[in-house]
């Protein structure tokens, strides 16, 4: 994919801490290298407007870290894309 969008360590703190989930920069390098950096781009470019665009990441940050077990499956969802519409 291109480098239009990127996601950083940032993020990542942002979406485990919607989880009251605290972790080192150490653990979130190791975090960060597991992500489907694509998948999170493919999603945030799906939209226009750039606050669309990064709760479209963050949803996928999200899942990702859910499905990899950080993040417990149980937790209720913090980000959802689902009914963002453009002009």
């Amino acid at each position: 994919m291109s480098n239009a969008f990127e996601i950083n360590f940032d993020d990542v703190m942002m979406v485990l801490r919607k989880h009251n989930i605290e972790e080192h920069y150490d653990d979130i390098e190791v975090i960060f290298e597991q992500l489907d950096y694509d998948a999170v781009e493919k999603a945030a470019l799906y939209f226009l407007e750039m606050e669309n665009q990064t709760t479209s990441a963050y949803d996928e940050i999200e899942n990702q870290l859910m499905q990899l077990g950080i993040i417990p499956k149980t937790n209720p969802k913090q980000y959802t894309c689902n009914g963002i519409v453009e002009d």
